[in-house]
């Protein structure tokens, strides 16, 4: 998945593992849940990411499990 997203294809949801490490270009930011099982990130790249797929990603961040 983190290819795909380096090729500026896909924004994708994954734990974290050290394959993120060696992508300089990937921003990675923690989803909070209600329990921690793993730790899950959101991975894209900043200079190739439409408004729309920001703005769904912002609110998978803010999104609190009621």
């Amino acid at each position: 998945m983190i290819g795909l997203v380096n090729a500026n294809l896909a924004v994708s949801i994954m734990e974290d593992n050290d394959t993120l490490l060696s992508y300089q270009n990937i921003i990675k930011k923690e989803i909070s849940l209600p329990y921690k099982e793993r730790e899950i990130y959101i991975v894209y790249d900043p200079l190739n990411i439409s408004k729309l797929s920001l703005d769904i990603i912002q609110e998978m961040i803010n999104f609190k499990n009621v």
